[in-house]
């Protein structure tokens, strides 16, 4: 069985498919790195007119918090946040 997951986020898929006596081939098709893009720029300056903000991945959030660790000042205090996935709730 393939598994196409980063790098570091190998282990649980890993664990789960040797779980069933199969034999992982680990071939990543993506590398994630955090990043102070634009966009995260462009998000930042809109942090306190944002109603709602949904975080999609693990990655996004730690982002967010390592190039902007007072977001959680910025956005205003009527801002709803979901994430999107268990392990997302975790993490912020």
């Amino acid at each position: 069985m393939a598994i196409t997951r980063p790098f570091n986020r190998l282990d649980e898929a890993v664990s789960i498919v040797e779980s069933y006596g199969a034999t992982p081939f680990i071939a990543p098709t993506l590398e994630l790195k955090l990043t102070n893009t634009e966009s995260l720029k462009a998000l930042i300056e809109l942090a306190d007119d944002l109603d709602w903000l949904i975080f999609t991945s693990p990655t996004s959030i730690e982002s967010i918090f390592k190039f902007y660790p007072n977001f959680g000042e910025l956005i205003n205090e009527n801002c709803q946040i979901a994430t999107i996935g268990q392990k997302n709730s975790r993490v912020s």
